[in-house]
């Protein structure tokens, strides 16, 4: 009777303690494999993250390309506008060409993220020529006073007045102004400086300026003004100013400037085989 009951209890132990390893096994598993769950969670959001990051970086990097590519157009196309500006026939520009992005895109985006200024002055640009909203089309000009108008308003304020003395040089960028500069850097992420390579080939200097007064010189040095300019006009100031010519004269007009009316004028002939005036 005794070792019926001691044997009964011995059963008894060993199956709570069988229950206890059980229970205890099944514990230990239970928090392996929550631990496993955690792991392949937090590697699959490292590995989501990492995705992420990467298309991140991929867009970024396609954004700058697409920047290099709308800087070298719009360059391009100031380029042409100028050339043809100065040999004044700008009604023979027909067209800037399409633009050549590889990933329009990314060209959007990079727009997108544009200063509001240079944004604007983006959407002016493109709103003249043939460019949709998926920068695609021909690039034909569309609006040529329109496109004229943003010409000037991106070159520095005296070249209306005095491009055509600039034939000989410097180059079409000297004369951009700050507004188009600033797109520039931003499309391009390059530096430019106002008046860059701003000399004729023989090293004179084309202009000088301190804050709105803009002092133009021609190639063999004569100053023609020293004054300030709006609307494409002289505003206030001295300034000499070519009104025409025939083979043999040139004519100037010169005299000083108050709020855009000259209030004092004298009239100047330049002998074309004579140099100075």
């Amino acid at each position: 009777m005794n070792f019926g009951i001691v044997g009964a209890i011995l059963l008894l132990v060993l199956i709570v303690a069988f229950f206890v390893i059980y229970r205890k096994k099944q514990e230990e598993r239970r928090i392996e494999e929550e631990r496993q769950r955690k792991i392949a969670e937090e590697e699959e959001r490292q590995r989501q993250i990492k995705l992420e990051e990467e298309a991140r970086k991929a867009a970024r990097k396609a954004e700058i390309e697409a920047g290099k590519e709308l800087y070298h157009y719009l360059n391009q196309s100031m380029k042409t506008m100028f050339h043809h500006y100065c040999k004044g026939n700008w009604e023979e520009l027909k067209t800037l060409g399409s633009p050549e992005l590889g990933d329009r895109d990314a060209a959007g985006r990079c727009l997108e993220k544009l200063s509001s200024g240079n944004r604007k002055i983006m959407n002016r640009f493109f709103s003249c020529i043939d460019v949709n909203d998926g920068y695609m089309g021909s690039g034909d000009v569309t609006d040529p006073d329109g496109l004229r108008k943003f010409f000037e308003r991106m070159m520095l304020p005296f070249f209306p007045v005095y491009y055509n003395e600039f034939s000989d040089g410097p180059r079409y960028i000297s004369f951009l102004n700050q507004k188009i500069l600033k797109v520039y850097t931003q499309l391009s992420g390059k530096r430019f400086r106002l008046g860059y390579k701003n000399r004729y080939p023989n090293g004179q200097v084309a202009f000088e300026w301190t804050d709105d007064i803009y002092r133009v010189f021609r190639s063999d040095g004569k100053k023609l003004c020293e004054a300030s300019f709006a609307d494409g006009k002289v505003r206030d100031g001295y300034a000499l100013i070519k009104q025409s010519e025939d083979p043999d004269w040139t004519v100037y007009i010169s005299g000083e400037w108050r709020d855009g009316v000259l209030i004092r004028e004298d009239t100047q002939y330049r002998y074309k085989n004579i140099i100075g005036i």
